[in-house]
């Protein structure tokens, strides 16, 4: 994204002058962080899930139909409207993308990319280390009810990496959030890292 600033000048109530007196251009970054949460069931959810997402920096959203999704999102001129607004709210010069599949299959197969899943039924043990470069990192949520059997095998067979958010049992949009902002600070894309002080 590209970034300019200058002098404005009202015109009348529709239009406007700007004489540019800088331009800076935003580097992309090393590794994109994709976030893929399955259809919500509440339209709030999705709105949530993209606002929260772009301020934080996810570089595109990929919302899929699971099996349990009982119907699809919205369209997505309002989904983009939405990063419109939410870009012009936080300083953000680069939009995010937002797309829709019909399934996880679909998703697997049109985004390449490392995957990593939440997964209600993965236990915290396991640790997913993440560097400031290399591929995409598809961020995979399952729906309210989580990943089917079929879904879990699906992302075993495409190697995805299965992480824990905790034990508690987190709404989708807050789960993808989550996951979200551990895996920008983990790639080093969210400020300060947070590291887990080790035993010697």
């Amino acid at each position: 994204g590209t970034e300019a600033w200058g002098a404005f000048t009202p015109v009348d109530r529709r239009a406007a002058l700007v004489r540019v007196e800088g331009v800076r251009r935003h580097e992309a970054p090393s590794v994109r962080v994709l976030l893929a949460p399955a259809w919500p069931h509440r339209d709030k959810a999705v709105e949530e899930i993209i606002r929260r997402g772009t301020e934080l920096g996810v570089a595109g959203f990929h919302f899929w139909r699971a099996e349990r999704s009982q119907r699809p999102t919205g369209g997505l001129d309002r989904w983009e409207r939405c990063v419109v607004d939410s870009c012009k709210q936080c300083g953000r010069p680069a939009f995010p993308d937002v797309n829709a599949w019909d399934s996880l299959s679909a998703l697997l197969d049109g985004v390449p990319g490392r995957v990593v899943a939440a997964d209600l039924e993965e236990t915290p043990s396991e640790v997913v280390v993440l560097g400031p470069a290399g591929p995409d990192l598809l961020l995979v949520v399952g729906p309210e009810g989580d990943f089917t059997e079929g879904e879990r095998a699906l992302l075993t067979e495409k190697g995805a990496a299965r992480v824990s958010l905790g034990a508690q049992v987190l709404r989708l949009e807050v789960a993808a959030v989550t996951l979200a902002t551990l895996a920008l600070n983990g790639a080093g894309l969210l400020g300060t890292q947070f590291m887990a002080k080790r035993d010697a």
